[in-house]
Order: C-alpha cells, then sequence, then structure tokens
C-alpha cells in the first residue's frame, strides 16, 4: 500500500513537471520565462577570466550555488540569441526545444552545491539548445538547455517556429454561397492549385454581357475535363450558378457602365 501511495506521488509530480513546459517552440507561456533566463545566462557583470577563484567570489556574491551547472553568454550575443528562437536563427530539436544555426562561445561553470565551491571553469564553442515559448507575441527563449552531445543542426530539420495548423480547403460543393453576400468570394483549394484556379476563374472569353441566358449557354458550352475535375459535374454546374446569380447581382447594382476587363472575375465552369 505504501509502494502504491509512492508511486502516485512520483507519477503526479512527474506529469506537473511535463505540463510546465509547451510541446512545440514557440506556443503561449503562462509566465515571462525570458526574463529569468536573461538574468541567469546573459549578465552584463561576468568575470572576464576563467579563474576558478574570481568565479568563486562572483557566484558566492549573489548567494546563486543552487544550480550546479551554470552557462554565461556574452551580453553583446543577445539578439543572436533571441534569433534562435525564430526560423532564421534555429531548427526544431524536441518539443519547446530549438538548436541554434550557428555556435556560441560561453562559460560553463560546474559548482558544488553543498560547498558553494567552484569546480570547475570552461569556454565552451556549441550550438545552443533553448527552449522557446511566445511572449508578447514573440518568440523567445526561457531556459538554457545543455549539449553534453555536441549536437549540430543539419539542413533537413524543421525551422524553429510555431506550428502552423491547417485544414484541408473544403470543397466549392460544400460551401454555402449566399447571391448578394460574401460567399462570392474565390478560394484557391489546395489540392487544384493556382493554375487550376485560373483556368476556372480567369478566361479570356466570358461573355462581355450580363445577359443571364448568354451566361447559361457560355458555362453549358465548356463540356469536358478541365484539370481533374468534369465542368459538367452536378455540383460545379450548381455553383456556378449560384456565383453567376451573386456576380450579376452585384454587377447590376454598380451604377457606371462596364468594361470587359471587368467582366473577366466573372466565374468560369
Amino acid at each position: 500500500m505504501a509502494a502504491l501511495f509512492i508511486f502516485a506521488a512520483w507519477f503526479l509530480l512527474v506529469r506537473q513537471t511535463f505540463a510546465r513546459h509547451n510541446n512545440a517552440p514557440c506556443l503561449p507561456s503562462r509566465k515571462n520565462g525570458y526574463n529569468t533566463f536573461v538574468s541567469r545566462h546573459i549578465r552584463s557583470d561576468i568575470p572576464n577570466s576563467l579563474d576558478r577563484k574570481v568565479w568563486e567570489n562572483y557566484i558566492e556574491r549573489d548567494k546563486n550555488c543552487s544550480r550546479p551547472t551554470q552557462s554565461f553568454l556574452q551580453q553583446n550575443d543577445q539578439r543572436r540569441v533571441k534569433d534562435v528562437c525564430t526560423a532564421k536563427g534555429g531548427v526544431i530539436h524536441r518539443g519547446n526545444l530549438c538548436l541554434s544555426r550557428q555556435p556560441f562561445t560561453f562559460v560553463t561553470v560546474k559548482i558544488d552545491k553543498s560547498t558553494c565551491s567552484i569546480e570547475d571553469v570552461r569556454e565552451e564553442t556549441k550550438h545552443l539548445i533553448l527552449a522557446c515559448d511566445r511572449l508578447d507575441n514573440q518568440c523567445l527563449p526561457v531556459h538554457f538547455e545543455g549539449n553534453p552531445e555536441n549536437l549540430k543542426p543539419n539542413n533537413n530539420d524543421r525551422p524553429c517556429q510555431a506550428k502552423v495548423t491547417t485544414t484541408t480547403a473544403s470543397s466549392y460543393s460544400r460551401k454555402k454561397l449566399k447571391p448578394g453576400g460574401s460567399g462570392g468570394r474565390l478560394h484557391v483549394p489546395r489540392k487544384t492549385g493556382y493554375n487550376t484556379f485560373v483556368r476556372l476563374h480567369f478566361r479570356s472569353d466570358t461573355p462581355n454581357s450580363l445577359d443571364q441566358n448568354e451566361w447559361e449557354n457560355y458555362i453549358e458550352s465548356k463540356k469536358g475535363p478541365v484539370g481533374s475535375s468534369n465542368v459538367c459535374s452536378k455540383q460545379r454546374r450548381t455553383l456556378s450558378a449560384l456565383l453567376l446569380e451573386n456576380w450579376l447581382q452585384r454587377l447590376r447594382q454598380t451604377p457606371h457602365p462596364f468594361r470587359h476587363s471587368q467582366f473577366s472575375g466573372l466565374p468560369g465552369p
């Protein structure tokens, strides 16, 4: 029973630990971790030396012995560090971690927490691994992750940026178009592509008239395949009729005369 209780407590602790981190870069964060990141890793007063005694005095002065490994970046690299959380400066490593495209030179200090003494001070040049969250509409570093394996990016890595959730464009047949309403706006379906869109909706042989019978004859005359779709299908003929009715109503409400170029936007079959 006691073992079950301990396991349950451990499970909840682990779950809460992972819940604090986003599962992808540049997602919104509830707290501003960037300020903490800067105060820990991009300081203006770090020693210009690798002497252990100098660093020991520096760490003791700030009572900063709680983290056994601490890394310090140059302040003049702050802009480059921020760029790691962008597509141009970083690639996705895992979760919300991004790997810098360029290497950085920084100082790593190993600390004995029990005595606050310095075990090692070394200068390293590696690619940074940083956790990136979105704060005030800007993707910023919030955590410095070690890179003990000296990982480097490659050309196949995805750029560091938020996941773009794309929804498959709905087909025209599913869209309800109301004459005279905003439904007459044309959208480029992802499956057909731009060339098919142009062939369907920007034609050079559209009638230079507002006569509905003439337009119906024009639409019915366009029989045969265009791309992979059949222009005479019931769905496409229904779509064309709806778009036609919508456009004709809007055109009739316009007070000035029209030129043929102004009819070029009328829907084709």
